[in-house]
């Protein structure tokens, strides 16, 4: 079973993010489906390559970026989140979306910088 953790900087930008696309039951499908593919167990690939990209690995963690899917918005519109996993711990970084008009590099940046403030 995998331990989700949310970093704080995480947990405002979710919930502003949030407010506006009413997007929490697709934030709890995205987690039911990490829970299935990252299981430390008997893990098993329900996300496709697609959807799911590797960002870095360091020191034992893993940054992944995923698209998460939300209702009422287009498929170029759907946010990213960055998190990263070390053992059975999956830990949400940041949300961004193309909406904002984001750069890839710096979120990528950003999250890993939330990395070591967690592991």
């Amino acid at each position: 079973m995998l331990n989700f953790l949310q970093h704080d900087d995480f947990i405002r930008e979710y919930e502003a993010f949030a407010a506006k696309y009413h997007c929490h039951k697709d934030f709890e499908f995205l987690k039911k489906l990490l829970l299935v593919h990252y299981d430390p167990i008997k893990p098993i690939q329900v996300i496709g390559p697609g959807k799911l990209h590797r960002v870095k690995e360091c020191e034992g963690w893993v940054l992944w970026k995923i698209e998460m899917a939300v209702k009422g918005l287009r498929k170029n519109q759907s946010p990213r989140v960055w998190f990263a996993i070390e053992g059975d711990t999956l830990a949400f970084l940041t949300i961004k979306s193309h909406i904002d008009n984001y750069d890839t590099n710096q979120a990528d940046r950003l999250a890993e910088g939330r990395v070591t403030d967690i592991f």
